[in-house]
């Protein structure tokens, strides 16, 4: 099995390291019945997930790896 590029899997790890910081801010908005919050700290969430995959697809085609490209 082919293991994923690294930046990929740093990206799994960050958007896991962001849920965690953010989910706090979901959970406390979805609580207080507060639409309008809960609405910005998801928003948040997905932008913040949104750039780490970003940036690991930049960091893939620094080294060379476009799509269907295979890590040794």
């Amino acid at each position: 099995m082919p293991r994923p590029f690294e930046p990929y899997a740093d990206a799994l790890r960050t958007a896991r390291e962001i849920v965690r910081e953010r989910a706090g801010a979901v959970v406390e908005a979805a609580v207080r019945a507060d639409s309008q919050a809960f609405d910005e700290a998801c928003n948040i969430l997905v932008v913040r997930i949104a750039e780490a995959i970003v940036d690991a697809g930049e960091a893939g085609r620094g080294h060379g790896l476009g799509r269907g490209s295979e890590a040794a």
